[in-house]
């Protein structure tokens, strides 16, 4: 009699363990499933290129871009300790953090100043002052953090190391 009621309390406490373990399975999503899903690279290239219209390479740079973007964004900036591309329409404003390095790779710019000095151009070894053009390809050096930068006057593309935010 002994043997059956032990028996019947291992039999009780397995079912048990068993019965919480299948809910605590339960309970977590699949993985592959609408609550957790696996995302394959086709599946990432097809909805790169859906928003952007664009096939192949070309659309991951624009995604990239718009992601550079919206963390700008939201972490009110950005900081590189290596050359960044930073795509900017025309009427925004990039503003250096003090030692920030920019080159101006297409389009227009003019440097943004908040005074009479501006912009460090170390190529040419000359300070650009508010509204100058930049040339393309011309290091430029931020020395302050006091409004300086550069304003797109067309679409641009800029390289950037160091800290910035863009309005």
């Amino acid at each position: 009699m002994k043997i059956t009621k032990k028996l019947l309390l291992i039999l009780l406490c397995g079912s048990i363990l068993t019965l919480i373990f299948m809910l605590s399975a339960a309970a977590t999503p699949a993985p592959g499933s609408e609550e957790d899903p696996l995302v394959t690279r086709s599946y990432v290239d097809r909805l790169i290129s859906e928003l952007t219209g664009v096939q192949g390479g070309a659309g991951h740079q624009q995604v990239d871009a718009i992601v550079n973007e919206v963390l700008n964004r939201l972490a009110g900036g950005g900081v590189s300790d290596t050359f960044t591309p930073v795509p900017m329409t025309s009427g925004q404003t990039l503003f250096g953090n003090e030692g920030t390095e920019i080159i101006l790779r297409s389009g227009s710019a003019v440097v943004q100043a908040s005074g009479s000095d501006g912009l460090a151009n170390v190529t040419t070894g000359v300070d650009l002052g508010l509204g100058e053009a930049i040339e393309r390809n011309h290091m430029l050096i931020v020395p302050r953090a006091d409004g300086r930068g550069v304003h797109a006057t067309s679409d641009v593309w800029l390289l950037v190391k160091g800290g910035f935010t863009v309005h």
